[in-house]
């Protein structure tokens, strides 16, 4: 759970009047229907709390903008501040690239009504800010419920096991998916340490399917789509999260969010927002002119140096318990809800 959407959910707040929260569903049907179904909920939701000050209004898939913009125009014009929670990755990489104007000005209105905007990645501020001077931008990261992380430290590894590394999520090759099975092929062929690399996720086409495939010899176990329960079962048991992206786009990564709260060391490129969002002394950092070779170099350096593992670990959870809980988040939305809504106490309310 990450953004504006675990404050709906957290039942947090004890103040006097709702702050009204809209999210675009995925729901059934066309996406005239499910945008027709958001906008009924959030116009009756409006009528049935006319004392809310505020609409926080997420937007999770940049394509969709257009209902938002609608839904943050329905908001206004019943008098409602209005607090923009983006939650998609790189905003500028979607404002400089993407080939839809209509699209690209939408959101651009959108913006500009909003009364502030929270943006994902902290790398983007500073231009959204010189391009929209009168948009206020916060950074507001995903982050994780701290009674989810780990109490405690990792067990070292038992020596003479081999090093469980693991990559979850999409099976994308703009993840550096086949680079890491490549990776494991070469590790094989040498006298490494055993390396075992896990997978969890599904695969988005049948290439990466059948490389899976072939490189189940190479000391790859693939796991599939699991449920929450289940792949924090699965990391509870791995050392290492491998996260080498170069995915267009990429933001604040929950898979890495995830791996920290269960106390994994990292290996990733230096893409995007990782370098803000990863344990700065302890993440081994990929080269991405030589990716192959460097996860190799990486996943080699943490099977033969334990100690180096176990401090990884026990960074990684002290890091994101100390950066990334709702502990320091909620009551920071908080302030921004306050703050927008010129000082009233707040609460918020999830829309049926």
């Amino acid at each position: 759970m990450s953004g504006s959407r675990a404050v709906v959910e957290s039942a947090r707040f004890d103040h006097t009047k709702p702050i009204l929260s809209a999210c675009t569903h995925p729901g059934e049907g066309s996406l005239l229907a499910r945008f027709l179904e958001d906008r009924r909920r959030l116009a009756r939701a409006l009528a049935e709390h006319r004392e809310a000050p505020a609409v926080v209004l997420q937007v999770a898939y940049y394509r969709s903008t257009w209902r938002e913009l609608a839904l943050a125009r329905l908001a206004r014009g019943a008098g409602r501040r209005l607090l923009l929670d983006v939650r998609g990755g790189s905003v500028l990489d979607f404002l400089d690239r993407d080939s839809d104007p209509f699209v690209r000005t939408a959101f651009r209105r959108l913006l500009r009504a909003a009364d502030r905007v929270l943006v994902q990645c902290a790398s983007v501020v500073p231009e959204l800010e010189r391009r929209y001077p009168r948009v206020r931008f916060e950074w507001f990261p995903n982050f994780v419920p701290r009674a989810l992380c780990r109490a405690d430290l990792p067990p070292p590894r038992s020596p003479g096991a081999p090093l469980r590394a693991v990559y979850f999520g999409a099976y994308s090759a703009a993840k550096g998916l086949p680079e890491l099975l490549e990776a494991m092929r070469g590790l094989r062929s040498t006298k490494t340490p055993g390396v075992e690399l896990h997978l969890a996720g599904a695969a988005t086409n049948a290439d990466l399917e059948r490389r899976i495939r072939d490189a189940r010899d190479s000391g790859v176990i693939d796991h599939g789509p699991l449920d929450p329960a289940p792949l924090r079962e699965l990391l509870d048991q791995m050392d290492v999260f491998v996260f080498p992206t170069s995915h267009f786009g990429e933001g604040h990564s929950n898979a890495a969010n995830e791996a920290m709260m269960r106390g994994l060391a990292i290996i990733a490129t230096p893409h995007h927002e990782n370098p803000r969002i990863l344990p700065p002394e302890t993440t081994r950092w990929l080269d991405r002119t030589r990716l192959v070779d460097s996860i190799r170099h990486e996943l080699r350096f943490f099977a033969e140096h334990p100690d180096e593992l176990a401090r990884a670990r026990a960074e990684s959870l002290r890091w994101v318990c100390d950066q990334f809980t709702d502990e320091r988040w909620i009551p920071f939305l908080e302030r921004c809800l306050d703050e927008i809504c010129e000082g009233s106490t707040s609460v918020v309310l999830k829309t049926p």
